[in-house]
């Protein structure tokens, strides 16, 4: 298609759909042979996305950033709290290896950041609270860690929390002080600490209402998120998935948590209520998120539980203190364990094997896993309800749900039109399901060449009714539909179908009623065409029309939206055949069988007909495991965007090897520094080195060679 140049302008970017069989439009100018993306308006390539593809190469360097200054943030602290160099050492050495911390910090996820301006405020204000005879050092210092809670707030608003936690922290501090002067300076520091937090939220607030009419957008989110049931879940489901599941445990992803956990008694009994924060943070995560209905993790660990992370970890520091002067090997066994878990998710994409799920296991599953764990969080998600929601139309699978469901609607009437190209009789079918449970009631009209007739529908629809009927539509007849509200909700239609007409089908005034398919439609209607009302996220119909079918109009459209991607990943969050860690470890397996042995491919073939699932006698296929093979280490990543700009990568690989040499040296100075057991001699402090040195060069090998 050829236009004049300005004869034609987008009003607003097109809605692009990329399915299968529908094209992505492009423009290209004749003249200077530019090509316009017409979603955004710019040149392909233009200015803009080379701009954004080099801030994405900063962005995903910013977690590994954040979470090695989280690093030296636990050592502060753990030495602000009195423990000795080496204990706060391993404290830091346990939460930047031993825990989530370092697979979510090769992810441009916002937890990371988030976590450390959290504890940067919490070092900030106990340092404050330390010097409080030193106003001006003290006061400082207490602004500064209110700027850091601002900024962990605007990286993550769920931050927030840490506002009230850490004025108890001050206030519970100042309850030891000897002097009730100390104590009014104490107060005062806090008062301090909060002024440009609240200051900045009552400007926010009231810019947002001047300028957008409204609260601030966070604000509403969060409140409209919790009335849309966000933290829904009940308690002992969500708690017993983030500390006992497969798939979302924090401390099966989080080993040295362990050691945190045990360390409660302990590290009250030494700070009493002075440590309160670090055993309060863990509890009040784990008890918000438990409400919540999906524990975020990308495929691996529950990721909302990182900033409670390095709390955690520092309550580990008493009995990290008693084990390295009485069973160091012990506790060395143990951080290596830990590291191992991480290096399982370091390796690999995390998407990698929770596509393979989603995408040819979960479908083979006849109840979603609840045999295998998860019956009552899968009874919550109403999983068995989605079977009322229409299948894809599509054949292929895809990463989107195997389900959605909309809505038509209207309010007190919905009226629609079908227009046909040559004089036809059709059988049409409409579905009619209360998805949402409403408890509707309506009357559906079909007038079509030969009448009028009426359907009501006064018994619960909930479980979804196919109704069809037989019509008679053409160029200057066209097939008319009204449904009527009758209850106290909306009129609702989710899906229209075209068949060839049945052999005993005719002309009746009563519809067929069909309530035993439900959403699996694709093998009884739509041979000729279909249209699911609203199917997609963005409110749009997915539509194939039969050729003497022109065009259709009318209606309100919304999507609504299910727990269908919810209950496609809750087998790997509680079955244990599923779990995104034993099936790394499988697939890491086949990648050092491939690495190891490059000569035997039958080899990585046995490793890879033999997963983890067929331990527990489940027979499911996967469909080409081979593509579960490949590292995924950073920076080896950036050639699949940046293999063309050679001395970017150039300039990446020595940074690398600048940052592993002064990771050597701060090694060797961390070991001189210590002098408690068990680095009572010198040979302990060349061992570690080396095999620091040995470490790095078997990941430059592996990022290089087989990433």
């Amino acid at each position: 298609v050829t236009a004049e140049a300005g004869a034609y302008a987008l009003q607003q970017p097109l809605a692009i759909n990329e399915s299968p069989g529908k094209w992505t439009i492009r423009v290209r100018d004749v003249a200077t042979g530019e090509v316009i993306d017409v979603r955004t308006g710019d040149r392909i390539w233009s200015q803009r996305q080379n701009r954004d593809v080099f801030l994405r190469l900063a962005y995903a360097a910013l977690p590994a950033l954040a979470t090695a200054v989280s690093g030296v943030l636990v050592y502060a602290l753990g030495r602000a709290l009195g423990y000795a160099s080496p204990v706060a050492v391993v404290t830091a050495l346990g939460y930047g290896l031993g825990t989530m911390a370092w697979p979510y910090a090769k992810l441009d996820f916002t937890e990371p950041p988030a976590t450390a301006f959290v504890l940067l405020a919490t070092l900030l204000l106990t340092l404050a609270l330390r010097r409080a005879p030193d106003q001006r050092s003290a006061v400082l210092l207490a602004v500064l860690a209110g700027v850091s809670c601002i900024a962990a707030i605007a990286t993550k608003y769920v931050m927030a929390l840490f506002v009230p936690l850490l004025i108890v922290h001050g206030i519970l501090l100042a309850t030891n002080l000897p002097s009730g002067r100390r104590r009014r300076e104490t107060v005062r520091l806090l008062g301090v600490f909060a002024v440009p937090i609240v200051a900045l939220g009552i400007a926010a607030f009231a810019v947002s209402v001047v300028v957008a009419g409204g609260p601030p957008v966070l604000l509403t989110e969060f409140v409209g998120g919790v009335q849309r049931g966000w933290l829904g879940l009940p308690l002992w489901i969500g708690f017993r998935g983030l500390v006992f599941s497969a798939g979302k445990s924090a401390f099966l992803y989080s080993p040295f948590l362990l050691l945190g956990l045990a360390s409660i008694p302990l590290f009250i009994r030494r700070h009493g209520r002075r440590g309160a924060l670090y055993v309060i943070v863990p509890a009040l995560f784990i008890a918000i998120y438990s409400l919540k209905r999906v524990w975020d993790g990308g495929g691996w660990g529950p990721r909302y539980m990182v900033p409670m992370l390095p709390f955690l970890a520092i309550v580990a520091a008493p009995l990290l203190a008693l084990a390295l002067r009485r069973t160091p090997r012990l506790l060395l066994s143990f951080l290596l364990l830990a590291a191992f878990v991480q290096v399982l998710g370091v390796a690999k994409d995390f998407n990698l094997f929770a596509s393979m799920y989603r995408q040819h296991l979960y479908p083979q599953l006849p109840d979603a896993g609840a045999s295998l764990g998860g019956r009552d969080y899968l009874a919550f998600l109403d999983a068995p309800g989605l079977q009322r929601a229409p299948q894809t139309p599509f054949a292929a699978r895809t990463d989107t749900p195997a389900r959605d469901i909309g809505y038509l609607y209207g309010v007190g009437r919905l009226d629609f039109q079908i227009s046909f190209r040559e004089r036809r009789t059709a059988w049409l079918s409409l579905y009619a399901v209360d998805f949402d449970r409403q408890r509707r009631q309506q009357t559906i009209s079909i007038r079509d060449g030969r009448g009028e007739r009426r359907y009501r529908q006064r018994d619960p629809f909930e479980g979804g009714m196919w109704l069809g009927w037989q019509v008679e539509g053409g160029p200057e007849q066209q097939v008319e539909i009204t449904v009527l509200q009758e209850g106290h909700d909306v009129a609702v239609v989710s899906a229209l179908s075209f068949d060839p007409l049945p052999v005993d089908g005719r002309w009746t005034i009563e519809p067929r009623v069909d309530r035993a398919t439900q959403g699996r439609w694709r093998d009884r209607y739509g041979r000729e065409g279909f249209v699911l009302f609203a199917w997609r996220g963005d409110h749009s119909d997915a539509v194939q029309l039969p050729p003497y079918v022109a065009s259709y109009s009318g209606g309100e459209r919304v999507n609504i939206v299910t727990t269908e991607s919810s209950v496609a990943e809750a087998g790997m969050l509680f079955a244990p055949p599923f779990s995104p860690l034993l099936n790394h470890a499988w697939l890491l397996s086949a990648d050092a069988a491939r690495i190891v042995w490059p000569g035997r491919p039958d080899l990585v073939e046995r490793v890879l007909t033999a997963p983890p699932w067929r331990w527990w006698g489940l027979n499911l296929q996967l469909p080409n495991p081979e593509f579960g093979l490949g590292l995924n280490l950073w920076p080896a990543r950036l050639y699949g965007d940046y293999g063309s700009h050679g001395r970017l990568i150039a300039v990446v690989i020595a940074l690398l090897f600048v940052i592993e040499g002064g990771l050597v040296l701060a090694t060797l100075g961390l070991l001189r520094a210590v002098r408690g057991p068990p680095w009572r001699h010198g040979w302990p402090s060349w061992v570690i080195v080396f095999g620091l040195l040995s470490v790095m060069t078997v990941y430059n090998v592996a990022q290089f060679r087989w990433g």
